[in-house]
C-alpha cells in the first residue's frame, strides 16, 4: 500500500490532527487529541485553508497536557530560578509551598492583571467624575449641576482619598507603606484589600488645616461622598461585579442631635430693630432682618456669607401682588435655582424644587417703611437683590449683645418665627409646614416649643413694628392692659361676700 503524503491534494497533517478531502468536496478534520472535546474532533470545512486554520486553532487552544512536554517550554536556568524562589518563600513564611500551588496562584494573579489592564488608576476616574458632576446628569437629586462650592468640597475629599497611604503587613510581619494612588480602580473592589476598613481609617484620620478634628457631621458627609463615588465606578465599569464595599459606611459616623436653637426673646428682637434704625449702615440690613424674623427664611437663602452671588432677588416678590389668605401678608417665591440681573445662575433654595414663603404683615410694614420712607422710592422694588454685609451684621448684633458662641445661633430667627406661627395659627399647620420648608417631624422636634406662650408669639410676630407704627401699637397695648386691670379689679370685688 502506498504511503500517504502528509500534505497532498486529498490529505494533510498539521497542528492538532489531519484532514481528508471528501467526495462532496469538503475537508473533514480528524483531531483526536484527548484534551479536545469530542464535538470539535471531527468537523467539515468547505476549503483546505479553513481546515488548516481550524487545526492550528485547536493546537493552540488544546495543547498536549503532559508535564514532560510543558517543561520543554522552560529553560534549565528558569527551573533553577523557580527552585530558588521556592526556598526563599519557605525561609520567609516558614512553610514550603508546592510548585503546583504557586503556579495556580501565579495563573490567578496573571488573570487579575489581565483584567486590571482594562482599568485606569483612581486619579483618572476622579477626574472623569469631576467632569460629570459639572453637568446636570451628574446630579441625581436635581435637574441642574451641583454648586461649585459643593464640587470643591467633594474634590478635596476625593483628592485626599486617592493619596491616602496605609500599612500592609506580610505573613512574616514585614510592614510596607502603600498608597491608594498605586492601585487600579478594580483593585478597590477586591475583598483582599479590605477597602471598607481602610476607608473608615481614612475618614477618622482626616484633619482640618489647623490640625483639629472634623465634626461627626463632616465625617458622615465624607463617607456619603465616597459611597456616591463608588456607585459611579460600578456604573462606569461593567466588569466590576462586586457590590459597593462602602455601602452603609456613613452609619459608622452617627450625627449627634444638634441642640434646638434658642428663641430670641421678643424684647431682644425689638431692641435689635430699634438699634438698626439708628445707623446708616445698619438700617440697610432691615430687609434682610425682616425676612429672617417675619418669614422664617433660611439665612443662606437670603444671603449666603460664603457666596456673594447667592442673594435673594426682589423679582421673587411677584410684583408684591400675591396676598396670603392665612397670614394676611404676602406670598413670595423661593426658587431652587435663581438668575440675577447680570445673567448669573446660582443655587438659591436649600431644596431641589421651587417653593414659596409667607411674609407676615409685620414684615410687609417694615419693607414699605424702609423702601418708601427711608430710601424715598415711590414703589417697592421688583429688580436687584437684597443687601447684606457680614461685618455690619455682626457689629449690629454685638451692639445689642447678640454675638458670640452660646449667645447667637443663625437658626434662632427661623426657629422663633416657625414656633410662633404654629402657636398662633394651629388651624393652618399644613400651610406653615410648606411655607417654612420643614416636615411635621421637624416641627415636632424643633418648633413645638411649650415655653413660647401665645402672648409671646403674638408679641414676636405682631408687636415689633417700624418706628411710626410702633408708638401706636404700644399705646394700643397699654390701653388694653389698663382695661384688663380694671376688669380684673371689678371681678375680684364682685366675688367678695
Amino acid at each position: 500500500m502506498p504511503k500517504i503524503k502528509t500534505d497532498s491534494a486529498t490529505y494533510f497533517k498539521i497542528g492538532a490532527g489531519s484532514a481528508t478531502l471528501q467526495a462532496s468536496g469538503a475537508w473533514l478534520i480528524d483531531a483526536r487529541r484527548k484534551s479536545i472535546p469530542k464535538p470539535l474532533q471531527s468537523e467539515a470545512f468547505p476549503t483546505k485553508a479553513k481546515a488548516k486554520a481550524r487545526l492550528l486553532e485547536l493546537q493552540k487552544e488544546y495543547p498536549k497536557n503532559t508535564v514532560e512536554k510543558n517543561l520543554e517550554y522552560f529553560s534549565k536556568d528558569e527551573l533553577d530560578a523557580s527552585r530558588i524562589a521556592l526556598e526563599e518563600t519557605y525561609k520567609e513564611n516558614g512553610n514550603r509551598p508546592t510548585l503546583h500551588s504557586l503556579v495556580k496562584l501565579g495563573i490567578e494573579a496573571k488573570a487579575k492583571k489581565d483584567i486590571s489592564d482594562l482599568f485606569t488608576y483612581m486619579i483618572e476616574d476622579v477626574k472623569e467624575y469631576e467632569k460629570l458632576r459639572r453637568t446636570a446628569r451628574g446630579n441625581k437629586r436635581g435637574s441642574r449641576p451641583i454648586t461649585p462650592n459643593q464640587r470643591q468640597k467633594e474634590n478635596k475629599i476625593l483628592e485626599e482619598f486617592y493619596k491616602y497611604s496605609y500599612e500592609e503587613k506580610s505573613a512574616s510581619g514585614k510592614v510596607t507603606i502603600k498608597s491608594f494612588s498605586e492601585l487600579k480602580t478594580n483593585e478597590f473592589f477586591d475583598p483582599d484589600l479590605e477597602i471598607r476598613k481602610k476607608t473608615e481609617d481614612f475618614i477618622w484620620a482626616r484633619r482640618q488645616e489647623d490640625g483639629s478634628e472634623y465634626s461627626t457631621s463632616i465625617l458622615n458627609k465624607t463617607a456619603k461622598v465616597l459611597i456616591k463615588f463608588f456607585d459611579y465606578l460600578k456604573e462606569e465599569y461593567s466588569k466590576i461585579t462586586e457590590s459597593n464595599p462602602l455601602k452603609g459606611l456613613d452609619g459608622k459616623f452617627n450625627i449627634e442631635s444638634r441642640p434646638v436653637a434658642p428663641i430670641i426673646p421678643p424684647k431682644k428682637v425689638r431692641q435689635l430693630f430699634e438699634v438698626a434704625t439708628t445707623d446708616e449702615k445698619w438700617i440697610r440690613l432691615i430687609p434682610y432682618m425682616t425676612f429672617l424674623f417675619f418669614s422664617g427664611r433660611r439665612p443662606q437663602e437670603l444671603a449666603d456669607p460664603n457666596n456673594v452671588k447667592r442673594r435673594m432677588q426682589w423679582k421673587s416678590m411677584n410684583n408684591w401682588e400675591v396676598p396670603s389668605s392665612q397670614s394676611g401678608g404676602l406670598i413670595y417665591d423661593i426658587p431652587a435655582w435663581e438668575e440675577n440681573d447680570k445673567g448669573e445662575t446660582f443655587k438659591l433654595g436649600k431644596k431641589s424644587l421651587d417653593a414659596t414663603g409667607d411674609l407676615l404683615p409685620s414684615g410687609v410694614k417694615w419693607l414699605k417703611w424702609y423702601f418708601i420712607e427711608i430710601e424715598g422710592r415711590t414703589k417697592l422694588p421688583n429688580d436687584g437683590e437684597i443687601h447684606f454685609n457680614r461685618n455690619d451684621w455682626e457689629e449690629l448684633r454685638d451692639n445689642v449683645n447678640l454675638f458670640g458662641d452660646g449667645i447667637w445661633d443663625s437658626d434662632s430667627p427661623r426657629h422663633g418665627a416657625a414656633s410662633a406661627v404654629h402657636r398662633l395659627y394651629p388651624e393652618h399647620k399644613i400651610h406653615w409646614l410648606t411655607a417654612m420648608g420643614h416636615s411635621e417631624t421637624t416641627f415636632l422636634r424643633n418648633y413645638n416649643n411649650p415655653k413660647l406662650t401665645e402672648e409671646k408669639a403674638r408679641e414676636l410676630l405682631q408687636g415689633i413694628l417700624p418706628p411710626p407704627l410702633q408708638k401706636r401699637y404700644d399705646n394700643k397695648m397699654k390701653k388694653l392692659k389698663e382695661k384688663n386691670k380694671k376688669t380684673t379689679k371689678l371681678t375680684k370685688k364682685s366675688r367678695k361676700p
